[in-house]
């Protein structure tokens, strides 16, 4: 579902299949989505998809098979590539956004700490040229305590960075317009990560159950998707400098699984 953030103002749902993780492309005319959405009890995603969806025409394009279940999803900052990370395979692959075509997989390294290489969300630092990856929790993996690093101009993996004792596996994964700081919000709250020293800092705690998060193109403002107790979700604005909350801007019928932001 679309929605403007000027005035909260819902669209009208676009089908796609099994809808997880979602990126736009620079430009704001395509979304692509992650069909990564899993049956309640199966051990994880269960699609192998990636659809492209029109935003002008609200058009849905032919799916894009990418061989192995996608975890997450992100566009590098030039338009011309999308990396969809592999819950099954380990590892990220690239796709063409000119041909629609799959390039090489980047294999993720085994984890240096107790734990399994899950790879879900994805966030792309435009600065340093470098993609990050976090671990998934499923219901049958115990994911590491890490964020995986992928050197974009190499296409190569470099060493992961912990989240510490206090951390715990990003569900969703966003970096700043400066690429100085990430942002990792699991079930504990949201952790901050010093890119450029590669190190986990603070932990803004969750004021409510939330699935999902997305950053705005200025970096002012973190959007949380929130779930109510029964049923529905809210999303809620928190400023980047204060993590101070504000008024909700739009009120959904489910839950908000994925979000992503267009200029």
């Amino acid at each position: 579902i679309g929605f403007a953030l000027r005035n909260g103002s819902l669209g009208k749902p676009i089908p796609v299949g099994l809808p997880g993780s979602v990126a736009i492309s620079p430009d704001g005319y395509t979304a692509y989505v992650a069909n990564s959405g899993n049956l309640e009890g199966l051990p994880g995603p269960t699609g192998t998809t990636v659809t492209p969806v029109e935003l002008v025409t609200g058009r849905r394009l032919r799916a894009i098979a990418v061989g192995g279940q996608p975890g997450g999803i992100a566009i590098t900052r030039d338009g011309s590539t999308v990396l969809v990370s592999l819950v099954d395979k380990a590892a990220v692959v690239p796709i063409s956004t000119a041909t629609r075509r799959l390039g090489k997989p980047v294999s993720l390294p085994p984890s240096p700490s107790p734990g399994q290489t899950v790879p879900g969300p994805i966030a792309i630092d435009p600065q340093a040229d470098i993609a990050l990856i976090g671990n998934l929790q499923l219901d049958l993996s115990v994911p590491a305590n890490v964020i995986n690093v992928i050197n974009l101009r190499t296409h190569r993996a470099e060493p992961p960075i912990a989240l510490g004792a206090g951390g715990h596996p990003a569900d969703e994964l966003v970096v700043s317009s400066r690429g100085t700081v990430a942002f990792a919000l699991s079930y504990l709250g949201v952790t901050t990560i010093d890119l450029p020293a590669r190190t986990a800092g603070t932990t803004i705690p969750n004021s409510g159950p939330t699935d999902a998060m997305a950053i705005s193109p200025g970096g002012k403002t973190l959007y949380f998707g929130r779930a109510f107790e029964t049923s529905g979700s809210e999303l809620v604005p928190v400023a980047t400098a204060t993590g101070f909350s504000g008024t909700p801007v739009v009120t959904f019928p489910g839950v908000i699984s994925a979000i992503a932001i267009g200029r």
